[in-house]
């Protein structure tokens, strides 16, 4: 079986949505013959996208270049070109709905991705101009009508798919994404309520809307209020702020793309005992798998996709958007008090991550849908 892999940008970075292209390739590559291709930015699309740039500042509403037809007219016929001097049996699409909405190759196309537009909005995405909202609505439409299958990160996004857009539900698949660390299972053994130093993490880029402010309130008040020593790890973001508090570590932005970069990451993640993720919005969240990876318990907030990713009582606690700080620590305290409460939840992760959360399983399942819409058109 030959794919052609479309992405965005280039899958062998691993800094490209937080490691999913790269990860997918490399996996499916054990069971397909796969060449991959992503939009190379022209000069026609550079002009395009200074015009929006200057077209948001003078109205004060934000238009985005994937969102319109121009943009993804261009990158379809850059692909189709592409595609047109090999023969494959199937083209995955790891997002660019934009360009899958134009191609003209009659080749069978899986479409992946974990949202559909109207669930960005006001959500992911603020202040959009009407000019983008039509444009991202249409394109986000013939992309899910051309795709002989749709997979979707998390059951999430299937809704608005079926109910916004018309998909048909017989196409949808779910597969998760998987954790972007070494294969190898880390589980911790220490008993917390014994241990000097409890070590929270956090894995996020934007320090707003992964709600850093809420987990370092939650550190202030498990420090106050409980008979345990807390720290508080982030990776990924800083404040715009000085943070003064000696028990927050920043370790900043960390390019796994370099060996010293993810023998680091791991190294955090290995010394960990929970992890705390107050996100306002999120699709599905590799963040989360690579927690279960590392069998740490999950305490985030109930929104977008989380709820597929953290099982209430079993790898972690989704908390409703209203709680605070005080809320997630006392839910922490909880379960840290319950005998044999985190012993159960990382053995829970630990059964997670082998059975569902790692690239092999998931790729595993894309070869599976791939071969399944092949099969319904008669083909090999």
């Amino acid at each position: 079986m030959k794919i052609a892999l479309i992405c965005s940008g280039n899958p062998e970075d691993k800094t490209i949505w937080s490691g999913t292209p790269f990860h997918i390739y490399n996996n499916i590559k054990k069971y397909a013959d796969v060449d991959y291709y992503f939009f190379k930015e022209t000069l026609f699309g550079k002009v395009y996208c200074l015009w929006y740039k200057i077209l948001s500042r003078l109205s004060g509403k934000s238009y985005i270049g994937t969102f319109h037809s121009r943009i993804g007219r261009i990158a379809a016929r850059q692909i189709d070109r592409k595609l047109s001097s090999e023969n494959y049996d199937a083209i995955l699409s790891l997002g660019c709905s934009y360009a899958v909405a134009y191609l003209k190759n009659k080749t069978p196309v899986i479409y992946l991705s974990d949202a559909v537009f109207s669930d960005m909005l006001d959500y992911y995405i603020f202040n959009i101009s009407d000019k983008t909202k039509k444009e991202g609505n249409i394109i986000e439409k013939r992309a899910l009508e051309k795709s002989e299958k749709i997979i979707f990160a998390t059951k999430w996004p299937s809704e608005s798919a079926e109910k916004v857009y018309g998909a048909d539900k017989s196409k949808i698949e779910v597969v998760h994404l998987g954790a972007s660390v070494s294969e190898e299972i880390h589980c911790r053994s220490e008993n917390l309520s014994q241990v000097e130093c409890i070590n929270l993490l956090l894995i996020g880029v934007d320090w707003d809307r992964k709600g850093c402010q809420t987990a370092v309130d939650c550190l202030n008040y498990l420090n106050d209020n409980s008979e345990y020593k807390f720290k508080l790890h982030i990776i990924g973001c800083k404040p715009n702020y000085e943070l003064n508090n000696e028990n927050v570590i920043l370790h900043g932005f960390i390019n796994k793309n370099s060996p010293e970069g993810n023998e680091r990451f791991n190294k955090i993640l290995s010394e960990c005992d929970l992890f705390i993720l107050p996100t306002k919005a999120e699709c599905a969240g590799i963040a989360f798998a690579e927690a279960t990876a590392y069998c740490l318990p999950a305490f985030t907030y109930d929104t977008g996709g989380v709820s597929d990713m953290v099982i209430d009582g079993e790898n972690g606690y989704c908390l409703p958007m209203t709680s605070k700080g005080s809320d997630f620590a006392q839910k922490i305290l909880e379960v840290i008090a319950e005998d044999g409460k985190i012993d159960y939840m990382r053995s829970r992760a630990e059964y997670l991550y082998k059975n569902d959360y790692n690239w092999d399983i998931c790729s595993r399942k894309i070869i599976n849908v791939i071969k399944s819409a092949l099969k319904k058109n008669g083909a090999d």
